[in-house]
């Protein structure tokens, strides 16, 4: 026998899977029609930047340009916490 208050909390439940749910595709739908989610294609040329080094080193402080880098294999890993 199913006591009223499971029932109670299914329902809590499937709302919250429903709106999960829903959120995702707004974002996906957000996502497709505002052209992909951008970057650099197959193929083209990355763009040039310039970032610090982050490291305890020597070197710390000092930065660090693609074009130095040119002719070596580059994996770039950002993230961010916020």
């Amino acid at each position: 026998m199913v006591r009223p208050n499971d029932k109670k909390n299914n329902w809590v439940t499937y709302l919250l899977i429903a709106g999960v749910v829903a959120l995702i595709g707004v974002n996906i739908a957000y996502v497709v029609s505002s052209g992909g989610l951008g970057g650099v294609a197959e193929g083209e040329e990355a763009p040039g930047f310039t970032l610090p080094l982050l490291q305890a080193s020597a070197a710390f402080g000092k930065e660090v340009s693609l074009a130095k880098l040119e002719g070596k294999v580059v994996l770039l890993e950002f993230w961010s916490t916020s």
